[in-house]
């Protein structure tokens, strides 16, 4: 698929310009925003085609790993995030988007943390009620409009399939305590391009990979960068609290070492720079005033 830059959709964070990054077989491409670097899918699903992808058919396509692989693999995941909540949320109930199979709404529970959850799919709210969790089932814009506030909000692995990050995270704030916090861990917007268009140049393949799911069309439609998330915050008057490389998943046994020093280096990088370019994902902590 060619394609001209003028043609090329503009950038749902900031709405500037974008550049090809590469196409897909489902003649969608991935684009990247010459302004806030963040990458989005072009062109973007329609809320319509999102409902019925995750309302029935996400648990079938085959990205997730099976449960007792993802619950060891995420660990290093679930773990750090635990430790954010505890130290921005410390006090009230935590909702969770998106819970999947429920493994961080269980550690809540062993924590004594009290936790509810919004799930959109069919097969993981059947699952998530079979384990006695306080879950319902919906999408981002079913959540309440008034006289319900929890004192902090957590999403892992959910922002990169919104198809409107603006209004989501509008929708998000809305149920959020006026001294809470978003806590939110997602992958972003610099290693898994990179090394999608690099593993396209050596293999001359026509389209960019899938990368296990990191680039998977039309289910990641935008890896938001942390310059991008700072602009979306500001824009809907949220303030942008604090930004952590994430742990690195999927490494167990004898790969445990290198995943250690990588976790490393890209802290160290994080301070360097926001565009540290070996980070997969990142955390985000967004609330409505900056904590001293």
């Amino acid at each position: 698929m060619t394609r001209r830059i003028n043609t090329l959709a503009r950038c749902m964070v900031c709405g500037s310009g974008t550049r090809l990054i590469g196409t897909k077989a489902d003649k969608r491409a991935y684009v990247r925003c010459e302004s806030c670097d963040t990458v989005q899918l072009d062109p973007v699903p329609t809320s319509e085609e999102l409902k019925l992808l995750y309302s029935e058919e996400y648990t079938a396509v085959g990205y997730q790993l099976p449960a007792e692989i993802l619950k060891k693999v995420r660990s290093p995941l679930d773990r750090f995030s635990l430790k954010l909540l505890r130290e921005y949320c410390p006090h009230g109930h935590i909702l969770e988007i998106g819970p999947g199979n429920g493994f961080f709404m269980d550690k809540l529970r062993l924590s004594n943390i009290e936790c509810s959850g919004l799930e959109p799919s069919g097969d993981y709210y059947k699952l998530l009620c079979e384990k006695g969790l306080d879950v319902k089932r919906g999408f981002i814009e079913d959540l309440p409009e008034k006289d319900w506030k929890v004192s902090g909000v957590y999403m892992a692995n959910v922002f990169e399939h919104l198809n409107d990050p603006s209004e989501a995270l509008s929708c998000i704030s809305s149920v959020l305590a006026t001294d809470g916090c978003i806590v939110m861990s997602q992958p972003t917007a610099y290693l898994g391009p990179y090394l999608g268009r690099i593993i396209q140049i050596f293999t001359r393949s026509p389209h960019i990979p899938d990368l296990g799911g990191w680039l998977a069309s039309p289910y990641h439609i935008c890896l938001i960068s942390p310059r991008g998330m700072q602009q979306l915050c500001e824009r809907l008057g949220l303030i942008l609290i604090a930004v952590y490389p994430t742990p690195t998943e999927g490494v167990t046994g004898i790969g445990r070492l290198p995943r250690i020093l990588m976790d490393v280096v890209n802290r160290i990088g994080a301070k360097v720079s926001m565009r540290w370019p070996l980070i997969q994902s990142h955390h985000f902590v967004i609330g409505f005033k900056a904590r001293t």
